[in-house]
């Protein structure tokens, strides 16, 4: 490995990145950007002139910085819905998930559900005790998700619950796709006797 470029002062030229499934690449040239997806340029823009106006250079960029990609991805989220933004977007996870949680607290079992007075943040975890006596499991139940067009949610997370399922809805989701989602679960509970295992 060659040793890890010098920062100097004012003359950041920041990579050409391409946004992937796998997080933002730099561009070599040797993908196809149609394939890869659309480039950057307002964040390479904003990371150059945040970057320039530095007088003192930052340093080397070594393994331990992480992949720089989800810095700019990060920064470029943040930059363009500003402060007020980044709080609606807050509130919104945390709306959507509580409407989850008590759409499905009568459906599904909630390990540290206290009612609607102790609302959770921005994930609804299940266990899979409502599972119980069916055969059936939480990777079971998440590959029915898939079988409806529902990517499954985080599964076996936290550890202190068996069979846990961490749903995390996002902010951009509206009350139709919430409400179609939760239909979508409930068909799966009430199927579960029908469900076929892999």
């Amino acid at each position: 490995m060659g040793q890890p470029a010098m920062v100097p002062s004012g003359s950041v030229e920041p990579a050409e990145l391409k946004v992937t499934a796998n997080g933002a690449l730099p561009d070599s040239g040797v993908t196809d950007a149609a394939a890869v997806g659309p480039r950057l340029t307002m964040v390479e823009t904003m990371v150059d002139a945040r970057l320039s106006a530095d007088e003192n250079p930052f340093g080397r960029m070594v393994a331990f910085h992480g992949q720089m990609g989800m810095y700019v991805r990060a920064l470029s989220y943040m930059m363009s819905h500003g402060g007020d933004g980044l709080r609606q977007v807050a509130e919104d996870a945390v709306l959507n998930a509580n409407y989850i949680l008590a759409s499905l607290r009568d459906v599904m079992t909630a390990p540290f559900d206290n009612g609607p007075k102790a609302p959770c943040m921005h994930e609804a975890l299940f266990d899979d005790s409502f599972l119980k006596d069916t055969g059936l499991d939480t990777l079971d139940f998440a590959k029915a998700m898939i079988d409806e067009g529902y990517h499954p949610m985080t599964m076996y997370f936290p550890l202190v619950v068996h069979g846990a399922m961490l749903i995390e809805p996002t902010e951009t989701e509206s009350k139709e796709t919430l409400d179609e989602f939760i239909a979508a679960m409930i068909k799966l509970k009430e199927n579960t006797s029908t469900l076929k295992i892999r």
